[in-house]
């Protein structure tokens, strides 16, 4: 989805505008040639910067997730009905497959996804967006689908929510003291 249709839709001001591009221009400018951006997350975390510093706080802790992430984005639209929501599904994949550790959160996206297509009862963490529990089995199981694919391929070198924060945000920090 291109920017202009985002920033119309979070209702971005002039000023939140010039910010966004000075926050993606300085990362794109210190990041070496070959290392990767990480786009989708990299504008999800400026938006969040952007429009809900505290959120974009919990995220980056740790307090918020994937899931949350993609209720708030959802929810901060001007126009009351999405059509297509695809992107923002790819956006939740993305956040999915960043969060995917080989830790207990990470399995639990992963369990909560095949409990949400078997149609089972979800009672371990609440990783999933809501929007997604109340969608309909289709949709979870093309997440599902989307979701294992991106981890399969990357393998061994999945960019785990750790790596893709460690990276990005360090950045975004010292743009914002300058």
């Amino acid at each position: 989805m291109c920017f202009e249709v985002i920033s119309y839709r979070f209702g971005l001001t002039l000023r939140e505008i010039e910010h966004y591009y000075r926050l993606f221009i300085f990362v794109d400018r210190n990041t070496h040639d070959n290392h990767h951006m990480y786009p989708i997350i990299l504008n999800v975390l400026i938006l969040l910067k952007i429009k809900n510093n505290i959120f974009y706080r919990e995220y980056v802790q740790g307090v918020k997730h994937a899931g949350e992430v993609v209720d708030y984005f959802s929810k901060c639209f001007l126009e009351e009905r999405v059509t297509d929501d695809g992107w923002l599904a790819e956006i939740e994949c993305d956040l999915y497959c960043a969060e995917y550790i080989m830790g207990q959160q990470g399995n639990g996206i992963i369990e909560q996804l095949k409990r949400l297509v078997e149609e089972s009862e979800i009672s371990d963490g609440d990783y999933l967006s809501e929007r997604l529990k109340r969608g309909s089995k289709e949709k979870a199981q093309l997440m599902f689908r989307m979701v294992q694919e991106g981890v399969q391929k990357r393998g061994q070198a999945v960019a785990t929510r750790n790596i893709v924060l460690n990276y990005i945000i360090p950045k975004l920090e010292i743009c914002e003291i300058r």
